[in-house]
């Protein structure tokens, strides 16, 4: 639920709340088309938040080549009203248009969509953005060392454990 999502956000003190969409235009196929980026109504001209969204908005048109239509503000989406921080709504895309819907089917344009999303934070903060894709050794070697770091702290979890029931026992 969404009220979830905000509030774990919140309590984890995030900088930024992003939320990835894919748009509709009514329920029946049609030529709507494009990608826009959200901001709650409040937000004013050039703050932190407008920032961070322009960016956003900028990658994902540069790297999806798809419709531009803009930034827009709105007061009607809990997760931009209710969230502390920075908070950025992207449609990606219609769902209601074959096109775009057949796109935002396939993994490659969802790729394209969240690495542009990560180089617009990464360019909102100055930052680099580092691409790192693993192949299927390393995400196994990946895999097993999670398994192994489990493994490895089952017996502290144990050993806690039974300190804990040995403390409420007396």
């Amino acid at each position: 639920p969404l009220q979830t999502r905000v509030q774990r956000a919140n309590k984890a003190n995030a900088a930024v709340y992003i939320s990835i969409h894919a748009n509709a235009y009514g329920t029946a196929w049609n030529d709507a088309n494009g990608i826009e980026t959200i901001i709650y109504e409040k937000v004013m001209g050039d703050s932190d938040t407008y920032r961070i969204a322009k960016w956003i908005h900028d990658e994902l048109i540069r790297e999806c080549g798809r419709r531009n239509r803009g930034i827009k503000r709105r007061g009607d989406l809990y997760v931009l009203e209710a969230t502390k921080m920075h908070a950025v709504l992207v449609e990606c895309g219609f769902m209601t248009n074959p096109e775009e819907g057949k796109l935002l089917l396939d993994e490659g344009y969802r790729r394209k969509c969240a690495e542009a999303i990560c180089r617009g934070v990464c360019g909102f903060y100055g930052a680099a953005y580092k691409k790192k894709a693993l192949a299927l050794g390393e995400r196994m070697q990946e895999e097993a060392a999670c398994e192994e770091t489990v493994e490895a702290a089952e017996p502290v979890k144990n050993e806690w454990q039974e300190k804990y029931e040995a403390l409420n026992n007396q």
